[in-house]
C-alpha cells in the first residue's frame, strides 16, 4: 500500500509538472522573443525525447527491476532541474534542453510505474492502473489553474525555479 501511495503521489507530480510547460511556453516566448517555429522546435523537442525513449527505459525497468525506485526517483529530480533550467534560460538552445529535460523524464516516469504497478498487483492490475491515472487527471485539471494564479501572482522565473524543490522532496520520499 506504501508502494502503491508513492508512486500514485509520484504520478501527480509528474502531472504538475507536465501540466506547467504549456502553461509557461507563452511566457517563455515573450521573454525571449521567440518564432512560430522556434516555439514547434521547443515543443517537438520535447515530445521526441518522450516519445523516442518510452521503449528503452521500459526494457530497462523490466530488465534491472531493482532499479525502478531509482528510475522514478531519477525522473523526479530530472524534472525539477528541466524546469529550474527553463526558469534560468536566457537562450534558445537552453530552453531546447530544458524541453528534452522534461521529455526525457516523463519517458522514465511511465513506463517504469506502469510496470512496477502491473507487476506488484497482478491480481488487481487494472484497479491499481485506474487509480494511479485518477492522480495523473487530478493534476491534469488542477495545474492549470492553481499555475495560472501563480503566475498572475509571482515572476515567471522564479516560480519555474522553485520547481526544484518539488522534484528533491519526492524523488527523497521514493
Amino acid at each position: 500500500l506504501k508502494l502503491f501511495g508513492v508512486i500514485t503521489g509520484g504520478h501527480t507530480v509528474i502531472h504538475w509538472y507536465q501540466q506547467l510547460f504549456p502553461l509557461i511556453l507563452p511566457t517563455i516566448t515573450d521573454a525571449l522573443g521567440l518564432s512560430n517555429v522556434q516555439v514547434g522546435v521547443v515543443s517537438s523537442a520535447r515530445q521526441m525525447a518522450n516519445s523516442s525513449l518510452n521503449l528503452p527505459v521500459g526494457a530497462i525497468a523490466d530488465k534491472f527491476p531493482r532499479w525502478r525506485g531509482g528510475i522514478l526517483a531519477t525522473s523526479l529530480l530530472i524534472m525539477g532541474v528541466a524546469y529550474l533550467t527553463l526558469g534560468t534560460a536566457n537562450l534558445y538552445s537552453v530552453v531546447i534542453v530544458g524541453a528534452l529535460l522534461t521529455g526525457l523524464a516523463s519517458a522514465m516516469w511511465h513506463p517504469t510505474a506502469l510496470g512496477t504497478l502491473s507487476n506488484t498487483f497482478p491480481d488487481r492490475r487494472a484497479t491499481a492502473l485506474s487509480i494511479h491515472g485518477m492522480g495523473a487527471t487530478v493534476l491534469d485539471t488542477l495545474t492549470p489553474l492553481v499555475f495560472g494564479a501563480l503566475l498572475a501572482a509571482y515572476y515567471w522565473r522564479t516560480l519555474l525555479q522553485v520547481q526544484i524543490i518539488l522534484g528533491v522532496v519526492t524523488a527523497l520520499l521514493l
